[in-house]
């Protein structure tokens, strides 16, 4: 399964516009990227949720469109080094701490261990477009 942190480190940069409404008919990126996190929103709203995790955040659009759209509480990761970097300047752009992303490696399970541990309990926990990207999902 080649490098996929590296891969998204290419992508980075223009990851926030599959999120976008007024891009997502205009780039080559899947569009159904956004719809899906609409109905994520719809979902977490109607289960009453006051906090998620994002595990495999990205450069954290989805996780902070989640926040403006119910204000509930969120933390995030992702195995991306790029991504990370350039998703904590979007928290920081948006008035969010930067360090509720942080760099772990999903399939790494020490890592998730050690980042549930710092972060806690969260009502809900997401990982849009991550499973794919799981060799071994037995554990």
């Amino acid at each position: 399964m080649g490098d996929v942190g590296l891969h998204y480190d290419g992508s980075a940069p223009t990851y926030h516009e599959q999120y976008d409404p007024d891009l997502i008919w205009k780039n080559d990126e899947y569009p159904a990227n956004y719809f899906r996190l609409q109905k994520v929103i719809d979902i977490l709203k109607d289960k009453g949720a006051r906090s998620f995790y994002d595990l495999g955040a990205g450069e954290a659009s989805p996780a902070i469109g989640i926040c403006e759209a119910l204000g509930i509480d969120f933390r995030a990761s992702d195995l991306s080094p790029e991504m990370v970097r350039i998703g904590r300047d979007n928290l920081v752009a948006h008035g969010m701490d930067p360090g509720w992303l942080e760099l772990v490696d999903i399939r790494d399970m020490d890592a998730i261990e050690m980042e549930a541990k710092r972060v806690g309990q969260f009502d809900a926990v997401i990982a849009l477009g991550v499973i794919p990207h799981v060799e071994d999902d037995s554990w």
